[in-house]
């Protein structure tokens, strides 16, 4: 779409797809409403809105040479202040539109803290791997994305066998083989060079993508498995924040790294040792996650696994 047509396509193809699955929702997924809504936390809303967005949208174009340095390092931190306001408000609020006691579910405690972990080099390797491809190898977008769809081809095959795993071995130990697996995986990225063989690399993106989308799909619903139903639309808007904010800081270490590299070895053109560096820092940060994995109890989410733990 990129090369022969106009990138802009790659957004409005979503709209379809958008509109399908809003509407496989509103008839599939049970509408669990309360007896009485809360009022709006209207000065929440002000505060975690900018917040989100500033921070988001800082994060999400350092490095990419948008806007200047100085407009990004204001934009990250002024969104990150009011994200702190926001938790001061928070914690003196009946009910906060983020609600952050929350966390004392600890299986949606440890989804979070090692669900967003994880998901810095999430975050960060559609950003490195495509550039590494183009700038360091020389491809040109339409076979960087060849290459690269194999992720994607990953992801969609996973959905097949997250059940009968999750059953086989439940969510705690899942997630920690896997988990290891995926770092192991994402590290792996920075093996590529440029007479690697494509089949190599794709197969490699395709291994990849399954287990990111298997870890990804046990971290979604283990993350509700303890939530009572009138915490539930409220767990769903904290757990949806946290994923976009920390897929955007995956962005944001992303470049911060690739800057510093070229700070460090004095160059101002990338290389694709640049990228390998960046992937394999990354992934050794994402491993930190097997920590909150191992803390979660042997028998978490046997209710909905079918998987029980004597």
């Amino acid at each position: 779409i990129t090369t022969v047509y106009d990138w802009r396509w790659i957004f409005w193809m979503n709209l379809p797809f958008g509109v399908f699955a809003l509407a496989m929702a509103l008839w599939l997924l049970p509408n669990y409403k309360a007896e009485v809504p809360p009022p709006l936390d209207f000065k929440g809303f002000v505060l975690s809105s900018l917040g989100l967005g500033l921070a988001v949208m800082g994060m999400t174009i350092a490095g990419r040479g948008l806007l200047g340095a100085a407009h990004v390092i204001v934009m990250t931190v002024a969104g990150l202040l009011l994200l702190v306001a926001y938790w001061f408000h928070a914690k003196h609020e009946a009910h906060p539109i983020l609600d952050l006691r929350l966390m004392r579910y600890s299986s949606f405690r440890h989804s979070v803290v090692g669900g967003n972990l994880y998901r810095i080099a999430v975050g960060a390797t559609p950003f490195l791997v495509p550039l590494m491809l183009q700038l360091g190898f020389g491809f040109t977008a339409f076979e960087s994305g060849m290459i690269t769809f194999g992720s994607a081809l990953g992801a969609v095959l996973m959905k097949f066998t997250v059940s009968p795993l999750v059953r086989r071995f439940g969510y705690r130990n899942l997630l920690i083989i896997n988990g290891v697996l995926s770092c192991v995986m994402f590290a792996a990225k920075a093996s590529f060079t440029a007479t690697m063989p494509v089949l190599v690399m794709f197969g490699i993106l395709l291994v990849s993508g399954f287990m990111r989308s298997l870890q990804f799909s046990a971290l979604n619903t283990l993350s509700y498995a303890d939530i009572d139903v009138k915490d539930m639309a409220r767990a769903n808007a904290l757990y949806t924040v946290l994923q976009q904010l920390f897929l955007a800081i995956g962005v944001a270490v992303a470049a911060f790294l690739l800057d510093a590299r070229l700070w460090w070895a004095g160059r101002e053109d990338l290389v694709a040792a640049d990228f390998s560096f960046a992937l394999l820092v990354v992934a050794a940060f994402s491993s930190l996650a097997m920590i909150s994995y191992f803390k979660l109890d042997r028998g978490a989410g046997s209710a909905i696994s079918g998987r029980h733990v004597d």
